[in-house]
């Protein structure tokens, strides 16, 4: 939260189109969504980490390769002659957040320094842009990657507790389903004697 308040001060000091012209509310839209993003794939990728070296080195790893696969895609599929394939990212890329954030943020860029039109309020972009999908992939994500996160936590063994059956989520179906398959329980048959019939 400092780093991104003091690059937007700095920002707004120097008079970067960025983030002076650039609505207040997509950028904040862009910076939560990737926020969330990120702590929704540190806790998948928790599952299978025990140790804290383990933790940097794979920290490291995502940070950079993801970082440097979103930087080759823009490249692949961007605005630079000769090199792009296409002016518009596939959809399927933006599953991985770090490649939604960096094209967001190519987006935002192209938008303030080539086309000098800035990104209005989120109501205003235009129903075919691509910033649209960006977004969608930036909030959408955290809810599958914690959905990810859920259920490998109840299956991966870990050092404490005792992991589930990887189909342990259907098990309430299928106890449902034997119980229809034997049908009602019987009424047991039970003998009332009252008490002033034992005399």
């Amino acid at each position: 939260k400092q780093w991104y308040q003091r690059r937007v001060r700095v920002g707004i000091l120097v008079d970067i189109r960025f983030f002076t012209q650039t609505n207040w509310l997509t950028l904040f839209l862009v910076f939560f969504g990737w926020g969330n993003s990120l702590i929704s794939i540190a806790f998948a990728l928790s599952t299978f980490i025990n140790s804290k070296r383990a933790a940097v080195i794979l920290g490291y790893v995502v940070a950079l390769f993801g970082s440097l696969m979103g930087i080759v895609l823009v490249g692949i599929y961007g605005n630079i002659p000769l090199i792009s394939l296409s002016p518009r990212l596939p959809v399927g890329y933006l599953v991985w957040p770090q490649v939604a954030f960096v094209r967001a943020i190519y987006l935002l860029n192209n938008a303030c320094a080539l086309e000098f039109s800035c990104y209005g309020p989120p109501s205003l972009i235009p129903h075919g842009d691509e910033m649209i999908n960006v977004l969608i992939s930036l909030y959408l994500s955290p809810i599958v990657y914690f959905t990810i996160y859920l259920y490998l936590d109840q299956v991966v063994r870990n050092d404490f507790g005792v992991p589930k059956h990887p189909l342990f989520f259907l098990l309430p179906i299928w106890n449902k389903i034997k119980s229809l398959k034997r049908g009602p329980p019987e009424k047991a048959n039970v003998l009332v004697i009252n008490s002033g019939d034992c005399s």
